[in-house]
């Protein structure tokens, strides 16, 4: 009985510890889990914020161009127009140069004719009044002769400075229209490269969604695992009472054991009493007997 006892006691020893054994294990595969999860959905945030952080810089820089093409364009409106005017100016100067030539053409006839008319009066009449009013118009038509080479001077002056301006103003249209080209295309790749890292956010986006539910279902698995956790900390609660309550059995049995031991032990002591006062009560008997069988 006492070596069955003893068998049983190291039978449930055994279990408690196989079964402490287990649930920190399980325990320590839970914490782990948990971890890793967490350093996964930390590691897609931080993508996530460099993603949003490039993204925002891209869409400055895109802005940037932007109202760089927007001043470029109102510049080549401007030099446009300010080469329509000088177009419509330089025209006007042309329609002006032709009819000063026209009028000096005119002026140059009427020279002529007033030259002969005064040869043909002269020498037909000879007065000396007809010679001084063809004198004054021929004068007064020199005069206005100078004025015309004058004024036709200073239209091919402003005519040359017209056409420097015109010039200079297509030249700065061509750089400006180079500048629009080049911003043009920088805008392009721009946006080429926004449409790639669109596409990229978008499987960071998807690859998120896809975190995110695998965190929502680790969780729910989390939260069963934690209440698996608590019930085996329950269990073991139970078991460390039962090992408690074991181990006040195991302390009875052992002392229930040992006053069992002592009480074998006083009753072999006692049958060793007896025995020795049987043999004394036989040996006197007898004694009695041998002696009353010598008497008779």
């Amino acid at each position: 009985m006492m070596q069955n006892q003893t068998a049983q006691i190291d039978l449930i020893l055994k279990q408690i510890d196989s079964f402490a054994y287990k649930s920190d294990d399980k325990l320590k595969i839970i914490l782990k889990w948990t971890v890793e999860q967490k350093d996964i959905f930390s590691k897609t945030e931080l993508q996530m914020h460099q993603y949003k952080t490039q993204l925002t810089k891209e869409t400055e820089i895109k802005t940037q161009i932007q109202d760089k093409l927007n001043e470029i364009q109102k510049e080549m409106e401007q030099v446009e127009k300010s080469n329509k005017q000088t177009q419509s100016k330089n025209i006007q100067q042309t329609e002006l140069i032709n009819e000063l030539k026209q009028q000096i053409d005119q002026m140059n006839n009427q020279l002529g004719l007033q030259k002969q008319l005064k040869q043909q009066i002269s020498s037909t009449i000879g007065s000396s009044t007809t010679d001084f009013q063809l004198l004054s118009n021929l004068q007064q038509i020199q005069l206005e002769k100078q004025q015309a080479e004058q004024l036709l001077h200073q239209c091919r002056i402003q005519n040359q400075e017209l056409k420097i301006n015109n010039d200079n103003l297509q030249l700065k249209y061509q750089r400006l229209e180079q500048k629009h080209e080049d911003l043009y295309a920088q805008h392009q790749n721009s946006t080429l490269i926004s449409t790639q890292q669109q596409s990229e956010a978008q499987q960071l986006k998807q690859q998120r969604q896809h975190l995110e539910q695998q965190v929502k279902e680790n969780m729910y698995i989390q939260q069963d695992l934690k209440t698996q956790l608590t019930n085996l900390q329950l269990k073991e609660q139970n078991s460390n009472n039962t090992v408690i309550m074991l181990q006040k059995q195991i302390e009875q049995l052992q002392f229930d054991l040992k006053a069992s031991q002592n009480t074998n032990q006083e009753n072999q002591i006692l049958n060793v009493q007896t025995q020795k006062e049987i043999q004394h009560k036989v040996i006197n008997e007898c004694c009695f007997i041998k002696v009353t069988t010598s008497n008779n």
